[in-house]
């Protein structure tokens, strides 16, 4: 999911209060972005919406997965490809 126009939060605490946030940490590969065992949450500055408006992806992943290191990769190198097209179709870039 995506959405634009929100207020600022750790998107790190935040991750680790949500129960299906298993093994929350920072990206090493995303700047302002967590990911865990199936999760990804990231957030970003929308300059082009007003000084305070955030840009957030927010991918969940379903079903069994035995290896969480492969999914936690692939979750990140999904993230860093869509990031420029999410944030120009959401209207965050000038």
């Amino acid at each position: 999911m995506e959405y634009r126009d929100q207020g600022s939060f750790d998107v790190v605490e935040h991750a680790k209060e949500i129960k299906s946030a298993r093994n929350p940490v920072k990206s090493d590969l995303v700047e302002g972005a967590v990911v865990s065992d199936r999760n990804f949450l990231l957030m970003r500055p929308c300059p082009a919406r007003g000084q305070k408006s955030n840009y957030i992806l927010d991918i969940s992943m379903a079903g069994p997965s035995s290896d969480t290191e492969e999914l936690r990769r692939a979750l990140e190198a999904f993230a860093a490809s869509y990031l420029p097209e999410g944030l120009k179709a959401m209207g965050c870039t000038q």
